[in-house]
């Protein structure tokens, strides 16, 4: 029976007896067994498989009989589970084993102190995780230590691998302390023990003393200062060490010797100082002083010395703490040589010559020579000092050459001779002229006389021509009689004095009334009063007839001679000078040339204030409206006269004229050619004028056929408005030629009709 239900059974025996009987058949439900878990798991490691619960037996395909199965092998697994009903069923499941990840930790193990190393995971995974809790499939270590790397893979099964890290410490680099050279210790050993040693060390130096004959010593020998380094490296594991340096200073030097003579043994100087103060100094310098024989001659700290012998000198200078040492030499030289003094030729003085001027050219002469002239009788009056001095007085002068450089001297002298002996001169007795007795003698004869004496006479501030003793004069005065001796150039002088009697007339006062204009007869001369004389007088000018009138009137200016003569017949002349009146000067400049519409400046130049002038009076052609003005602008149309007249405050009258020539030069200018092209320039036909056009009355334009084209009227020249730009009728025209007729009105009221031809470019 495979099917639930009732069944029944109906039996017959051997009897053929029949019975039956009937039963139910109940249908059990089987198990239904599921496996659960993972059904995999990473190698080396297991899964567990679960059956489920609920089930009276359970038989794995192991033989096991529990509901959990721990598998740790890959393949089919199946469990047969029983229930309350003794129904038995069974489930299979496969279990897969995973692969781990493969990997491999790879780098240096181990770093130079103060760096780090770089490791790095290789192999199959999806990442990894570091003990440190880093991530990445690289790390920089800087610390020592076990070091690990957890790699997951797609699986997420896990592998782990580790490794150890060393800190290695770095070589030490000990350059040493810093170190001197000098001149004495020329070489010296850089480095010291405290730098790593072996045979796994590289040691590399740099420096200026370095080479590539000591660059890898371990304590190479220098001669040369400078700052070297030293670097050195662990060839097993490449750690370098940090640079160490150490200072090499070279104290060697050339001591400076600064040898100076300061002076030349002369005439003045006995000794002379050595100064070596220039030189170089220092607690342990040592100045070692040797003459010419190599002597030391002194040695120690000073830095001066005094010799008194010419000879060749050198100083040593040493430094003792280096041991450097430089000298140098000096010469001192003696310059006692005495210089040449020569006085020069003896001279005389007199009259003429009252001085004379020494010559010591002759003596020795040089940028170092000085000259002294010194004298006990004589007198220098200039150039002491010179070899060419002036003296005035006779006597011995003694001449001094000094050498400046040496103070060396040498003199010489020489005498100045005098002879000043004036000749005698006498003028004689003083003498009196009266108007009856018109001469007197003037006799001189107690004056010296012979060949070498000259003989003049001064009268009034002038030579006479006679040279005599005795002679007549008519003249009073001051008469002065100079005697010469040619000898000696001496001179004597003596006055004597023809003075005239005072009843004479001796002076005039006269009074002047000058003319009131230039040229003018008006003028007079009126004799106010006379000096000396007995009254009356009578009075001549200009040779006329004496007369009694003192007063002369009607004259020009002039010069005018005056004789007046008194009762006793004596007689007085004079010269008098009528000044002329008043020169009232008028100019108006040249004749001036313009053209029609120019302005022209007419300037009246006087030679007194205007305010001095009474009236101004214009005239012309044309009236001049400008009051009393002494000047005004001016646009004459013709050729104009101009005449001014000016009457001063004294009544003088001048006048003068200009004239204004006016030139018609037509200044009006039409192009013959323009473009109207728009490019701005010649664009438009207009008509260009001069001052002299007032306006354009008509302008008009044809084209060849002599149609009009253009017309325009009555409109101000030079006004580019009133042009033709070449169109008509809102047509530019083609390149052609037009004939214009323009008719220009002048300033003056003239018409004048231009007309021509004109092309229109394109």
């Amino acid at each position: 029976v495979s099917t639930p239900g009732d069944y029944s059974v109906a039996v017959t025996n051997s009897f053929g007896c029949i019975d039956s009987t009937a039963v139910t058949v109940t249908e059990n439900p089987l198990p239904l067994p599921q496996i659960a878990g993972t059904l995999e798991y990473c190698a080396g490691a297991m899964t567990e498989l679960d059956a489920g619960a609920g089930y009276d037996t359970y038989l794995w395909s192991t033989g096991s009989d529990s509901q959990m199965l721990e598998v740790s092998s890959p393949g089919m697994y199946s469990v047969a589970v029983t229930n309350s009903f003794g129904c038995i069923d069974s489930t299979e499941v496969s279990v897969a084993e995973n692969e781990l990840p493969q990997i491999e930790i790879t780098g240096i193990p181990y770093y130079c102190e103060g760096t780090s190393t770089q490791l790095e995971v290789t192999g199959t995974f999806m990442s990894i995780e570091w003990t440190d809790s880093s991530v990445g499939s690289t790390l920089a270590v800087s610390n020592p230590g076990v070091i690990g790397a957890t790699a997951t893979n797609e699986f997420d099964c896990t592998a782990y691998e580790e490794i150890t890290i060393e800190a290695i410490a770095l070589p030490i680099a000990a350059a040493g302390d810093d170190l001197d050279l000098d001149c004495e210790v020329l070489t010296t050993s850089i480095g010291s023990d405290q730098t790593s040693s072996g045979p796994e060390y590289i040691y590399v130096w740099t420096g200026p003393g370095i080479d590539a004959t000591n660059e890898n010593t371990y304590q190479p020998t220098v001669d040369m200062e400078g700052q070297y380094s030293l670097v050195v490296t662990d060839t097993v594991h490449n750690c370098v060490s940090e640079v160490s340096m150490i200072q090499v200073v070279d104290l060697a030097f050339v001591p400076v010797v600064s040898l100076e003579v300061m002076d030349e043994l002369d005439c003045e100087t006995e000794t002379v100082t050595l100064d070596a103060s220039g030189s170089h100094t220092g607690p342990e310098v040592i100045y070692s002083w040797r003459d010419g024989a190599g002597e030391t001659i002194a040695e120690g700290s000073e830095q001066m010395i005094e010799v008194s012998e010419p000879d060749t000198y050198t100083l040593q200078v040493m430094d003792m703490a280096t041991g450097c040492n430089n000298e140098d030499s000096a010469d001192v030289t003696e310059n006692v040589d005495i210089p040449l003094a020569v006085a020069g030729d003896g001279g005389h003085l007199n009259c003429d010559i009252l001085s004379y001027e020494l010559d010591g050219t002759a003596s020795e002469s040089g940028t170092n020579i000085s000259y002294s002239w010194s004298t006990t009788t004589g007198q220098i009056s200039g150039g002491g000092d010179t070899a060419t001095p002036e003296v005035t007085q006779p006597g011995i002068y003694l001449l001094t050459v000094l050498n400046e450089d040496n103070g060396c001297e040498g003199t010489d002298e020489v005498e100045v001779t005098q002879d000043i002996v004036a000749p005698m001169a006498n003028a004689g007795e003083d003498q009196e002229i009266d108007c009856h007795s018109e001469s007197v003698t003037i006799n001189a004869s107690g004056t010296s006389t012979g060949s070498n004496i000259v003989i003049t006479w001064g009268y009034a501030g002038s030579s006479l021509t006679q040279n005599g003793l005795i002679f007549d004069v008519t003249d009073p005065g001051l008469y002065s009689l100079l005697v010469e001796n040619t000898d000696n150039g001496c001179s004597s002088t003596s006055e004597v004095l023809v003075s005239l009697d005072a009843d004479a007339p001796t002076g005039v006062l006269a009074e002047f009334e000058t003319p009131t204009c230039f040229g003018d007869a008006d003028g007079s001369i009126v004799v106010a009063g006379v000096e000396g004389g007995t009254p009356p007088y009578l009075y001549s000018i200009n040779g006329e007839a004496f007369t009694g009138s003192p007063s002369y009137q009607g004259l020009m200016g002039g010069v005018y001679n005056l004789i007046v003569q008194d009762v006793e017949g004596c007689e007085y002349e004079q010269e008098l000078i009528l000044e002329d009146g008043n020169d009232l000067q008028l100019d108006l400049g040249e004749d001036q040339f313009i053209n029609l519409g120019d302005d022209a400046d007419v300037d009246a130049i006087v030679n007194v204030d205007p305010a001095e002038l009474l009236s101004i009076v214009w005239q012309a052609q044309d009236s001049v409206d400008c009051g009393d003005c002494l000047s005004f602008t001016v646009q004459p149309m013709t050729t104009t006269d101009y005449t001014i007249t000016i009457m001063d405050e004294n009544g003088c009258i001048k006048t003068e004229d200009v004239t204004i020539f006016v030139d018609r030069p037509y200044e009006v200018f039409i192009p013959n050619a323009f473009s109207p092209n728009g490019d701005g320039v010649n664009d438009i036909l207009s008509i260009f004028t001069g001052n002299d056009v007032s306006h354009i009355r008509s302008f008009l334009i044809f084209n060849r056929w002599g149609e009009n084209v253009f017309e325009v009227y009555d409109f101000p020249p030079n006004d580019p408005g009133f042009g033709w730009d070449g169109y008509d009728r809102g047509k530019l025209y083609n390149a052609q030629v037009f004939t214009y007729f323009a008719e220009v009105e002048f300033i003056d009221g003239e018409v004048v009709l231009f007309k021509g031809d004109v092309t229109l470019m394109r």
